[in-house]
């Protein structure tokens, strides 16, 4: 068994075996699970044979995409002693998951350009990320207070800026996405709230409503057809 730990619980290979995984994406053989503690699972072999793995940073991974069987991106949380609030950040590999580099999420290398034009530096915590190519791609993002609203985010340089998409949602609270490109989209969140991504811009189509249910995932294909599901049973 584990023994007991007074701080922090180191990430052990136990640990990580037990970890919660958030988010999954393949390409042909190769398939890449996240979760929390940092923890990557990985196969290359169609799912025959799984390999656990630990990023270089202890953070709740929430996101993963692979645009090719080496190039992908994982997304996520991680705690920011320095600020003293959960920050978020995107790591990209070009190695299939054997080694990462920051593509997004220190305050001196990310530059924010929120809904009212104000730019800022540093990431917020990412809920759901896509990338389309080496430089186009858009997140979800948490709010870093609580009178914040979540914001749909994009990028055209690979990460280093992000541009929040224009809304005149109030109160957002924006948890799911799905996208058939950087322009063209939807969003779910809590009280069953939902909403088209056109062009620049989020149109509204359910409020949020006073119930406690969320979407939690979305899905959308080529021919426009599409689904989100979530709590109590909530299916559209």
């Amino acid at each position: 068994g584990e023994p007991f730990c007074t701080g922090p619980v180191p990430r052990t290979a136990e640990i990580l075996a037990d970890a919660t995984l958030n988010d999954l994406a393949s390409v042909g053989d190769g398939v890449w699970a996240v979760g929390d503690r940092g923890v990557l699972v990985r196969s290359t072999d169609a799912g025959a044979t799984w390999q656990t793995l630990g990023l270089p940073v202890d953070a709740q991974l929430t996101s993963v995409c692979f645009l090719t069987n080496r190039i992908g991106f994982v997304g996520g949380v991680v705690y920011d002693p320095a600020e003293r609030q959960f920050v978020g950040m995107i790591l990209k590999t070009s190695d299939a998951g054997d080694s990462w580099t920051v593509s997004s999420g220190s305050r001196a290398s990310t530059l924010i350009t929120d809904l009212q034009g104000r730019t800022g530096s540093g990431l917020p915590p990412v809920r759901w990320m896509r990338f389309f190519d080496l430089q186009n791609g858009v997140a979800v993002c948490s709010p870093q207070h609580p009178f914040a609203d979540a914001m749909v985010l994009r990028t055209d340089d690979g990460g280093a800026t992000w541009t929040a998409f224009g809304s005149k949602t109030k109160d957002a609270a924006w948890t799911s996405a799905a996208f058939l490109s950087a322009e063209d989209g939807v969003v779910g969140g809590r009280g069953s709230s939902y909403a088209a991504v056109v062009g620049d811009g989020i149109v509204e189509l359910s409020p949020r409503g006073a119930n406690a249910q969320g979407v939690h995932a979305a899905c959308v294909s080529a021919g426009k057809t599409g689904w989100m599901v979530g709590d109590g049973g909530f299916v559209l």
